[in-house]
């Protein structure tokens, strides 16, 4: 009797809903509200790896020519990441993920902006969850 080939091992997923509210400390004009969705792989010992997307505002103060001339710029746009979690315990676990945002800020109501502005961005962060 002949076994069957035994079919590669998919990862099982779990999918977690995420809500993010800051502001900088590095600058305090900027201020942000994101939601998204992430898919979290099978842990491999302590470690978790997840794929993560979302959506978000975001609001920035920006110095034009000095400190009291000042635009306001708000945008929106997409965002997504990858990054891996490693549980010290069953009910908590730190880790380390990192997230492209793509942003358009549309066009402020000052006459020295023509049009709105597009950002990319890289942010790199550190990040301790707690299961309940």
């Amino acid at each position: 009797m002949r076994s069957q080939p035994s079919s590669p091992r998919i990862p099982t997923l779990h999918r977690a809903l995420r809500a993010e509210a800051a502001s900088s400390s590095t600058c305090p004009t900027d201020d942000n509200l994101r939601a998204g969705l992430e898919s979290m792989f099978r842990p491999f010992g302590g470690f978790q790896p997840f794929l993560s997307a979302g959506y978000g505002v975001q609001a920035v103060k920006l110095n034009v020519t000095s400190n009291q001339d000042q635009v306001r710029l708000h945008g929106s746009g997409l965002d997504v990441g990858l990054g891996f979690d490693y549980f010290t315990h069953n009910r908590n676990s730190i880790g380390l993920g990192i997230t492209e945002r793509f942003i358009h800020y549309r066009k402020p109501a000052d006459p020295r902006f023509r049009e709105g502005l597009d950002s990319r961005s890289t942010f790199v962060g550190a990040r301790w969850n707690i299961y309940f």
